[in-house]
């Protein structure tokens, strides 16, 4: 299963697109990149944790037994588990592991824009103080 890098940083920007800065397209992608690397090495320790069973000929019970009754054939036994074993890994590690970093990756993200909100409102309202008092000192 693979994982949709953008659909949350595409719809956090819809929702706030009133509001943006050029910096923070450069951000998502980074941030993309990132997860789409984080994605990349965690597909790859489970595919070395499973050729090390496969090798060692230390194969998960029950996944051993499903991919026999799925493949119907002992011949096709060791693609079938690979698929399987892959499955149950990938979603163990998608739980345990992946999802907290991305969570990480995009609160990170979320805080940054929040910070430069409060940044453009301060400016915002200092401006309109000043546009207040040269009104008032207008009219004196």
């Amino acid at each position: 299963m693979k994982l949709d890098h953008t659909s949350l940083y595409k719809e956090f920007k819809n929702k706030n697109g009133g509001i943006w800065w050029p910096k923070l397209d450069l951000l998502i992608l980074k941030n993309i990149d990132t997860s789409k690397k984080l994605e990349k090495k965690y597909e790859k320790a489970i595919y070395l944790k499973i050729n090390k069973e496969l090798k060692s000929k230390k194969l998960d019970p029950a996944t051993e037994t499903k991919a026999l009754r799925i493949s119907g054939d002992p011949k096709l036994l060791k693609a079938k588990y690979i698929d399987l074993r892959f499955e149950d890994l990938w979603e163990e590690e998608l739980e345990n592991k992946i999802i907290p970093e991305l969570n990480k990756i995009f609160l990170s993200f979320m805080k940054y824009y929040q910070n430069n909100l409060d940044k453009a409102n301060e400016e915002k309202n200092k401006q309109m103080e000043k546009e207040i008092q040269a009104e008032k000192d207008r009219w004196g």
